[in-house]
């Protein structure tokens, strides 16, 4: 199952990246990027149909860490083709407006969804089976109805979960636009004007979870949005999609390799001064 998933989900990422080189109006690039998500999904959907899971530990790893991927993409160009649709023509500070309500929007959603994504963020699994397999209905006191999905591809929670993640791609897309509005003050133009981030991105994405994680900003009330914001501001860099980051961490073999990096530099740093 594995293989063929990362391969489609690898020709999907590459059709997008062809579109975004070759077709410059934005809504057209999230039209046809649209178009080449639902096609893989539905390629998707044909070999889940046909396949029969192992266990139930392969159906929950499908419908928490694999299907909810593509989802995300879809749902994040929809949103994306109906919010660059609707934007209003004017000034400045009507764009501005536009775009904070739809960040408030955003919100609503994952204020009334917030424990299943600090559920995902948390790397929980105690309720997996209730959440991520097709025969559950879900956890006794959470009612949901799964009426208008296809219960034989999805769950309510795998969805729900695509979604938030979509929201939360989403409103990283927002604050950037956002942002390049935002007039910074000359002195701190000036202070990051050299600063450029010169590790891997990745590595940047791991200090950023970690610093997130252990609440190291506003006394852990700071958003992980926030964090990776400011830092790319600092240090001149696009980190790109945390969560589609975050995946790829979880399977690489060593967990925290540039945190460990970092912590040899620091004892050798210390070292070197009591000499």
């Amino acid at each position: 199952m594995k293989h063929y998933t990362n391969n489609l989900m690898t020709e999907m990422h590459q059709g997008i990246q062809i579109v975004e080189k070759n077709t410059l109006c934005p809504l057209k690039r999230s039209e046809q990027s649209y178009g080449i998500i639902e096609a893989s999904i539905k390629k998707l959907k044909e070999f889940i149909t046909q396949y029969q899971f192992k266990d139930d530990r392969e159906e929950i790893e499908f419908f928490k860490e694999i299907q909810p991927k593509f989802f995300r993409e879809l749902f994040y160009f929809q949103e994306l083709i109906h919010i660059e649709a609707n934007r209003p023509h004017g000034t400045k500070k009507s764009y501005r407006n536009y775009y904070n309500q739809q960040l408030t929007r955003l919100e609503d959603v994952f204020n009334k969804n917030r424990h299943l994504y600090n559920y995902y963020l948390c790397g929980k699994s105690h309720h997996d089976e209730y959440y991520f397999l097709r025969k559950s209905r879900g956890l006794p006191w959470q009612y949901v109805c799964s009426l208008s999905i296809d219960t034989g591809f999805s769950t309510v929670y795998s969805l729900k979960l695509a979604k938030l993640q979509a929201y939360e791609q989403l409103g990283d897309h927002l604050q950037k636009a956002l942002s390049n509005e935002t007039v910074l003050p000359l002195e701190f133009k000036k202070m990051i004007a050299d600063l450029e981030w010169t590790d891997k991105k990745v590595e940047l994405a791991e200090l950023v979870y970690s610093l997130f994680k252990k609440g190291a900003f506003n006394n852990g009330k700071a958003t992980l949005k926030q964090i990776c914001n400011t830092f790319e501001m600092m240090c001149n860099v696009r980190i790109g999609n945390l969560y589609r980051i975050l995946q790829d961490m979880i399977i690489r073999k060593e967990l925290s390799p540039y945190m460990d990096d970092l912590k040899l530099a620091f004892v050798t740093f210390i070292k070197d001064a009591v000499k």
